[in-house]
């Protein structure tokens, strides 16, 4: 099995036995435990940054929905967690994220913050409306989020015009120097996550 391939199948090994997990749990009401480090499993493969994009956006999708569901806080965490894993490796269209803005008024503030490091990182202007509502949060480390949001998203935009004007002799003087002024900031994935030991017994010991 080439290498390629090889994570895809831990990616849905992961898959896998996080549906079997859940199944279990419906089914006699018992905490497995494990689901959340099935998606730290994802998260790791994500962070390698050696899926295609097709790839890396199937999996966001997939973990989007658990984002959404019922899950405990812990497992929606993880999935949050690994959708902003791979927003720092990977330029996620807004469309495969949207998902997340619609439902945004219904996630406590801490994985609120998570949402929102994602939809900056989307760098698609349809998510600046959805940022900025959460400007006037109650919560003071959720403010901090949608601003620093903002400023991605507003940076991206004129790091465009910035462009567009230089293609098109728009506006004199704009030099690609002029175009680095405006870097993205650095994502912070791990708001205020608890760091856990890893006794992953599952999909990542098919990697050992």
């Amino acid at each position: 099995m080439d290498g390629y391939r090889a994570l895809t199948a831990w990616i849905e090994s992961a898959w896998k036995e996080l549906k079997e997990l859940k199944e279990l749990k419906d089914l006699d009401g018992s905490d497995a435990g494990r689901r959340d480090f099935c998606l730290d499993a994802v998260s790791d493969i994500l962070e390698t940054g050696r899926l295609t994009q097709d790839d890396a956006e199937r999996a966001v999708e997939r973990l989007v929905t658990v984002a959404l569901s019922d899950e405990g806080h812990q497992v929606r965490e993880s999935a949050l967690h690994a959708v902003c894993t791979a927003s720092a490796r990977y330029l996620l269209p807004y469309r495969v994220v949207e998902p997340l803005a619609a439902g945004a008024d219904g996630f406590e503030p801490l994985l609120l913050e998570y949402v929102l490091g994602v939809l900056g990182a989307t760098h698609d202007q349809a998510a600046l409306p959805v940022v900025e509502r959460f400007l006037r949060h109650p919560r003071p480390d959720v403010r901090k989020e949608a601003a620093d949001a903002v400023r991605e998203l507003d940076g991206c935009r004129e790091r465009s015009r910035l462009r567009a004007a230089a293609a098109t002799g728009g506006r004199a003087g704009v030099s690609p120097v002029s175009l680095r002024v405006l870097p993205s900031r650095t994502r912070d994935c791990d708001p205020g996550r608890a760091a856990r030991a890893d006794p992953r017994t599952g999909p990542s010991e098919e990697q050992s």
